[in-house]
């Protein structure tokens, strides 16, 4: 055989093996994917270009624009066309608040008996909660007007809420229209599901949600995060502290103790609560205010151990009181307001003593008061308020005895 008939001699036919065969197709149906990824960004683009560029207005203009809307979705607590950020501790009742919240939005009563909400469509996207879970919790809230809720449990979906893509942020906002109120529990794992670090990224999200929100024609939103393990702040990228217009807040008393009294609080535009009680009734999964402050509360808790100092003896002045109480750990200024508590709520009398001493002894009507649980006293007064007033303007007059009860996340 001569190098010419070498030449001509076709080439043997080589069978590919099973790894080449799934190269290949690897690499074919990469190539299909980068193939469509282009066409939606090019898609993407396209209806990005037909929106109109927003265009200033005069100030004469701008002010004679009637707003039919109401001021507040909530009265006094959030904004029409707000955005709220609800942060709670872990097991603080922040799923619990969130129901009670969907129910104020929807059958239009007052959130924590306390606010009046304006009623209209709500949409949950819950990304944490099991669905039969979720459905036996809002089951419980006992919401009268159900047909404006509408609910989407995402908890191993929450990678299909990828906003920051135009195009699948386009669905989203088809899918939301006709929402009053977007309720998104929560923040950290819809951030988880899309690769975004929540110390960096969380502002790119937020930029996002806002897009959808105007897209979607959606009027409010209310987005949940957890606290820092610190205690009492959010967690993240500062962008989650400015990104919205009122932050509610949930605490409990003790950070280590899931079952210690809870409080709800709200600061932001035209909005500040101070840190109140709040109250939980079991069977009905149902949250309310009750009539006192953080600081009232602390007093309260004091109340009991002034009343049983006094039970020992027929009177002392508050010097000797103080000196009794302070090896106990509380302070003097702590022993000073429960005595003026128990006093102004009539559990005390005061008289004049030697040397223009003040006796302070139980009321003789009452001489088991020292033996009264905190949660049987009225200890509300119906003068002046510890520590300033949290209630809104319906409940300011009302006066109640706190009952704090185990609030379940």
């Amino acid at each position: 055989m001569t190098l010419t008939d070498l030449w001509d001699e076709p080439a043997p036919l080589i069978d590919p093996s099973a790894d080449e065969r799934h190269e290949y197709l690897v690499a074919q149906r990469m190539a299909d994917l980068q193939v469509e990824t282009a066409a939606r960004e090019r898609l993407a683009a396209q209806k990005a270009g037909r929106q109109a560029v927003p265009r200033p207005l005069g100030l004469p203009d701008f002010l004679a624009e009637i707003d039919i809307d109401p001021t507040w979705a909530i009265d006094e607590l959030l904004p029409t066309g707000g955005n709220a950020m609800l942060v709670a501790q872990y097991k603080a009742g922040k799923s619990t608040t969130v129901g009670n919240l969907m129910r104020a939005l929807a059958d239009g009563t007052p959130f924590l008996d306390a606010y009046d909400a304006t009623p209209g469509t709500v949409t949950l996207l819950d990304d944490e909660l099991d669905a039969r879970t979720l459905r036996r919790w809002l089951r419980e809230q006992g919401i009268q007007r159900p047909e404006l809720v509408r609910v989407l449990p995402l908890r191993g979906q929450i990678s299909t809420f990828d906003i920051l893509d135009p195009g699948t942020r386009a669905q989203w906002a088809d899918l939301l229209r006709g929402t009053r109120t977007l309720i998104l529990d929560c923040l950290r794992p819809a951030l988880d599901g899309l690769g975004l670090s929540e110390d960096k990224d969380a502002g790119r999200f937020l930029t996002a949600f806002d897009a959808l929100k105007l897209e979607a024609g959606i009027s409010e939103t209310v987005v949940v995060h957890h606290m820092g393990h610190g205690g009492e702040r959010s967690r993240g990228d500062s962008r989650i502290l400015d990104w919205p217009d009122v932050t509610m807040q949930i605490a409990r008393e003790d950070t280590r103790d899931v079952r210690s009294r809870r409080y709800f609080s709200a600061f932001g535009r035209d909005v500040d609560i101070a840190q109140t009680v709040l109250e939980f009734d079991a069977p009905t999964r149902r949250l309310r205010l009750g009539g006192m402050t953080r600081l009232q509360a602390r007093v309260q808790d004091h109340v009991p151990e002034v009343l049983a100092v006094l039970s020992t003896s027929e009177g002392k002045t508050q010097n000797a009181i103080e000196q009794e109480l302070r090896g106990s750990g509380i302070g003097t200024t702590a022993i000073r307001a429960a005595l003026d508590a128990a006093h102004r709520a009539g559990h005390t009398v005061i008289v004049a003593g030697a040397r223009g001493a003040r006796i302070h002894s139980l009321k003789p009507t009452s001489p088991d008061l020292a033996l009264t649980s905190p949660d049987e006293l009225d200890l509300t007064s119906p003068t002046r308020p510890l520590g300033g007033e949290a209630r809104s303007k319906s409940e300011r007059a009302k006066t109640t005895t706190p009952r704090p009860g185990e609030v379940p996340a």
